[in-house]
């Protein structure tokens, strides 16, 4: 069968990749990032990408409809979990959302390169089937309607790459504290591997009607945060065990927040405070430590915002 090919070929290509990640973890982790081997690890990091970006083109090559494309889709991504050998750590539902789970959990190579298979696949099938539906929709005048999905999908690109500079000041902060300069290595590699994310729509950043698209598309994802943050007691947010999601999370909201401009700050300040009126959000040590997320926006729009916003990471 097509399917059980090109998930062996795209398996070989994903656990070569993972060799790799595994090289510059190591390399940092000893103090010796940019040394030979490390660079080296990188070239063949790009050089393996596009090979497996060929085989993606290749499977989904005749492939049109948006039922064929679940299908197939479905049915690699069915192959890559079925054959992990353990689920006491996860569950099939969790693969599909690596975000939580890396933060949560440091997780064996198998999982992380099951979690790049899926996630490869689940954003192929999302541009492909969003084309069409809009295709079948608008006609003609599809372009604009394009246009517009593409820079909303592109949040997750952006916040990638804040997320990760954001980890990379930690690492530096964190040199004296060997277990903490750990968690966040290995969770900066494996995030990085998982969601493989290359390059963003640039954007005019006087552009306002367009970069109101991420506000759009971001202030609720840092709402869900708030609601189940405020929801956590300090006896919870305090646990050892729940030490890396915590401040991962508390990361990745960061980088959320960059997307806003003063505007849509304020925005998500007023629906903050209309849903604590509402008992959503709750006003306990929960929301303490969420509303001192929010306070680094300033000091982080003058670190992390100073860049023409290009994703440059070559891993």
């Amino acid at each position: 069968m097509k399917e059980n090919k090109y998930y062996s070929l795209i398996l070989n290509k994903s656990n070569e990749l993972i060799a790799y990640y595994d090289i510059l973890k190591t390399k940092e982790l000893e103090n010796r990032k940019g040394d030979l081997e490390y660079n080296n690890a990188l070239f063949q990091i790009a050089r393996l990408r596009k090979e497996e970006d060929k085989l993606y083109d290749e499977l989904f090559s005749g492939v049109n409809t948006k039922d064929e494309i679940i299908e197939l889709s479905s049915t690699i991504a069915g192959i890559a979990v079925g054959e992990l050998s353990n689920f006491d750590l996860l569950d099939k539902k969790s693969i599909l959302e690596p975000i939580s789970v890396i933060f949560g959990n440091k997780l064996p190579n198998e999982f992380l390169v099951a979690m790049r298979i899926t996630t490869k696949l689940l954003e192929i099938s999302k541009k492909k089937c969003m084309h069409e539906i809009l295709i079948d929709h608008y006609g003609e005048n599809s372009e604009e309607e394009l246009d517009t999905y593409n820079i909303y999908s592109s949040l997750e690109s952006r916040v990638d790459k804040k997320f990760l500079d954001i980890i990379d000041s930690h690492i530096e902060e964190a040199k004296d504290f060997d277990e903490i300069r750990r968690m966040y290595i290995d969770a900066k590699y494996s995030y990085a591997f998982v969601r493989n994310e290359e390059s963003e729509i640039y954007i005019d950043e006087d552009d306002y009607s367009k970069k109101m698209i991420y506000s759009v598309a971001a202030i609720p994802k840092i709402l869900e945060y708030a609601i189940r943050l405020s929801g956590l007691n300090k006896p919870t947010l305090t646990h050892k065990s729940n030490q890396r999601r915590i401040m991962l999370e508390s990361d990745y909201v960061r980088a959320l927040v960059l997307q806003l401009d003063d505007l849509s700050f304020d925005t998500l300040l007023s629906t903050i405070n209309e849903e604590s009126k509402k008992g959503t959000i709750k006003n306990d040590f929960g929301m303490q430590v969420f509303n001192n997320i929010l306070s680094f926006r300033d000091e982080d729009i003058e670190r992390f915002n100073n860049d023409n916003l290009e994703l440059k990471r070559l891993f």
